[in-house]
């Protein structure tokens, strides 16, 4: 009854429905008494006309438990519905004296707000009407795919559906670009650089997979028709996607979070423990990109979130979201802790805030620096040469003290030890940079999914507020006036934004590293003067 009340009974493609329900909860609720015992229930075909009239609006609603079985007994009795000429709504078709009115004429469906006309809808022959698998419709009107992007402004999603498949092609070409360069350059694969080739491969195939709805309204693969969502059950297209983009994506965030660890060993500790381990750290790259992936396609998994097929909201956080942070967030802690430690380090005296053998080795009995090598995305550095205990001239006649004199050394050193940090992080900015990009775009990426999974894991088309958002739009709401009725409950729009913040990686790759390559590529062709 809750639901009816929603509605507005006066549109005419409810009417019948609502007509019909009405009149069987009103027999149900009140059948006929006599000396205490029940007399008369609702005959067969009061019942029979609800399951007829009401099954497509309640089926849309996610009311389907609420049809009456018209072949058991009377709700709250242990009567079945009667077919004798006493039950309650009974008409004598032989008495002409009765008049049944005829059922309202079929009307022309005209769908309001932003829904759209169902092809299938007939509204002269409902019992064959049901939506299907993947719509939300209610009276031959439908919600337009995808339905999350339908709670917020058209114009902005579209401006949003845009600009991420610009995005997403100048990214694949992007990691094209920096992967093909390190595929033909020998000496650019020497590690650490194959990690970056293995990172942009990922970057390449992630990024070309969303890209294949360019050109369409950016919903060929997230949608089957205008009306209908996508899921791997009702298109090979969208379990496709799903499964490519969600391997590949795991296989980049791997490969780049051993790039922060590797860049972290090197400046912090020298220490490298990957050049060597190849074999086995890339059977542990290819498991974790594909055990997840291949469990969520076992348990039918991929489904529309937008603009392309990923996780459903049932499985995303298990399957996809929870191994994120597991890998991601600490290559996000080296990371920062990288910097905050060369920082430091560049602030400190020489011999302060050392770890173990790490950056500088001024006391060493050697006198030489560990900055001498990098090993990060560069050539190995030129000595540098000896600084002057002073800097001052030395005038004659003059003498220092011993305070004085260590004081003109201590300079002196830390002059030699901050330039020595300068030139290591010369020599290694890219790998830092690309590092720094990766953080800054994956921490509010994986926090907002996060958040937007557990808004809709268990969000179903019977939740209170869905009901009452749609009933709004059936009823001729605008998208800003229905808001309300979501707003708290779905992610804002910046939020959305954010949470396809990743389709930009393939673009820095290219800008911090690809960009490096074009001298190559300039002689490799020949064009280079």
């Amino acid at each position: 009854m809750d639901l009816l009340l929603m509605l507005n009974s006066s549109t005419p493609a409810y009417r019948p429905c609502v007509s019909a329900f009405l009149k069987f909860a009103c027999y149900s609720s009140y059948p006929s008494c006599e000396n205490g015992a029940v007399k008369d229930v609702p005959c067969a075909s009061i019942c029979q006309d609800v399951v007829t009239q009401c099954t497509t609006l309640f089926t849309s609603f996610g009311k389907a438990s609420i049809i009456p079985n018209c072949k058991g007994n009377v709700q709250g009795l242990q009567v079945p519905y009667s077919t004798s000429k006493t039950c309650l709504g009974y008409v004598d078709s032989q008495n002409t004296t009765i008049v049944q009115p005829p059922p309202p004429p079929p009307t022309p469906v005209t769908c309001q707000s932003i829904l759209i006309k169902d092809p299938r809808f007939n509204a002269s022959d409902l019992t064959g009407y049901v939506p299907i698998h993947g719509q939300t419709c209610t009276g031959g009107c439908c919600l337009p795919c995808p339905r999350i992007y339908q709670f917020y402004d058209n114009r902005a999603i579209n401006g949003l559906n845009i600009a991420y498949q610009t995005l997403a092609v100048l990214s694949a070409f992007g990691a094209g670009f920096t992967f093909l360069s390190y595929v033909l350059f020998a000496k650019r694969r020497q590690h650490p650089g194959c990690m970056m080739m293995y990172f942009s491969l990922g970057g390449f195939i992630c990024h070309s997979f969303q890209a294949i709805s360019i050109g369409s309204n950016g919903y060929r693969t997230g949608c089957v028709d205008s009306i209908t969502e996508a899921d791997q059950s009702n298109s090979a297209l969208c379990g496709i996607q799903g499964f490519v983009l969600m391997a590949s994506a795991l296989y980049l965030l791997f490969w780049n979070t051993a790039f922060m660890f590797n860049l972290h060993l090197q400046l912090i500790w020298r220490k490298d423990i990957f050049s060597g381990n190849y074999f086995f750290v890339h059977t542990l790259s290819i498991l974790f990109a594909l055990v997840p992936t291949i469990s969520t396609a076992a348990t039918n998994g991929f489904a529309t979130n937008g603009f392309t097929c990923l996780t459903d909201p049932h499985h995303a956080i298990g399957y996809l979201i929870i191994p994120m942070g597991v890998v991601g967030l600490p290559g996000v802690a080296i990371t920062v802790y990288t910097v905050v430690a060369l920082i430091v380090k560049l602030l400190s005296a020489p011999g302060q805030h050392d770890t173990g053998s790490t950056m500088s080795t001024a006391n060493a009995p050697s006198g030489k620096s560990n900055f001498g090598k990098s090993g990060v995305g560069s050539a190995p550095g030129k000595s540098q040469p000896p600084v002057p205990e002073s800097t001052e001239p030395y005038q004659s006649g003059k003498s220092r003290t011993p305070s004085e004199t260590a004081a003109v050394k201590m300079k002196a050193r830390m002059k030699k030890h901050q330039q020595k940090v300068i030139d290591l992080l010369t020599k290694s900015w890219r790998s830092l940079v690309l590092c720094i990009a990766v953080v800054i775009i994956f921490l509010p990426f994986w926090t907002e999914n996060m958040i937007t999974a557990f808004y809709f894991q268990d969000l179903e088309q019977t939740t209170p507020w869905v009901l009452q958002w749609f009933s709004c739009i059936a009823n001729g709401g605008t998208q800003q006036e229905c808001y309300k009725n979501a707003e708290g409950h779905i992610p804002s729009f910046g939020d959305s934004i954010i949470s396809l913040a990743h389709v930009t990686i393939g673009s820095f790759i290219f800008l911090v590293f690809g960009v490096s390559m074009i001298d190559d590529w300039k002689e490799l062709l020949g064009l280079k003067k």
